[in-house]
């Protein structure tokens, strides 16, 4: 099999640099099996001597977003991988750890769980009280979806069944949440394997980024990805309320357009 591993690049100094190099490791040394395994580069923003490193060190292939936005990045790496004749692709932050043998289970729990439309690895360094401690199906509201996609896998049938990842959340925060229930309103299933585990940092972006300002928005979830969730389902993220977008029954859960 083919997997494509598709981190989006968001290394603005040498904290961030130092956090994905720890995660990229991980993933050279992860075990490839019977499989072949290639690491492409999805760039929202990286200066370009932490650019050249990452590149030259782990990354097969680099492609630029120049829009910085988190969801387009996802996209075009899911995109890019299926056009390569990847059996899945594999999204990660980069503020992450995998075991040695998350990759390979996850690809086994997945041929296995074929009916899903993605799977997730299992974050063993945030326990939630609805978050079990075996495999499991994820929900759209409550917190055992936490960190399920800080390192998550798909293949042609996400966007087949329930569509693209949602661009209007820019830069980031809420494309999830958003993707997560309108999982559910497809009558599709996440699931995440307890053997794939990883070790999350959690928000190093965030802690990290340079720009004061939007870190204060992004803390008060004031930001413009945050009011277009709630403009388009109804309450914040993972407090969602409307069973279609902006309230319309004329848009099913495939529509990433405007109201």
């Amino acid at each position: 099999m083919k997997i494509a591993i598709c981190p989006t690049v968001y290394v603005t100094n040498a904290e961030h640099m130092k956090y994905a190099c720890e995660a990229l490791d991980s993933f050279v040394e992860a075990q490839r099996g019977e499989h072949y395994i290639y690491i492409d580069l999805f760039v929202n923003s990286c200066k370009p001597e932490f650019l050249g490193e990452l590149e030259g060190k782990y990354a097969q292939s680099v492609t630029i977003n120049p829009y910085n936005c988190l969801a387009a990045s996802w996209n075009q790496a899911i995109f890019s991988s299926l056009a390569r004749g990847c059996d899945y692709c594999i999204i990660p932050n980069l503020d992450v750890i995998v075991s040695r043998d998350a990759v390979i289970n996850l690809v086994k729990f997945a041929n296995k769980n074929s009916d899903a439309v993605m799977w997730s690895g299992y974050c063993n360094n945030h326990p939630h009280a609805d978050k079990p401690d075996s495999d499991y199906v994820v929900a759209p509201f409550g917190m055992n979806n936490y960190d399920t996609y800080a390192f998550f896998m798909v293949n042609e049938r996400l966007f087949e069944r329930v569509g693209m990842f949602d661009q209007h959340y820019r830069p980031a925060y809420g494309e999830d949440v958003d993707m997560e229930y309108r999982i559910h309103l497809a009558k599709q299933k996440h699931m995440v394997c307890r053997s794939a585990e990883f070790y999350h940092h959690e928000s190093i972006t965030l802690k990290y980024m340079d720009d004061e300002n939007m870190k204060q928005s992004i803390k008060r979830q004031d930001t413009p990805a945050i009011q277009w969730f709630n403009k388009k389902w109804g309450g914040n993220p993972r407090h969602q309320v409307f069973k279609h977008p902006f309230n319309s029954p004329k848009f099913n859960y495939k529509y990433i357009g405007r109201p």
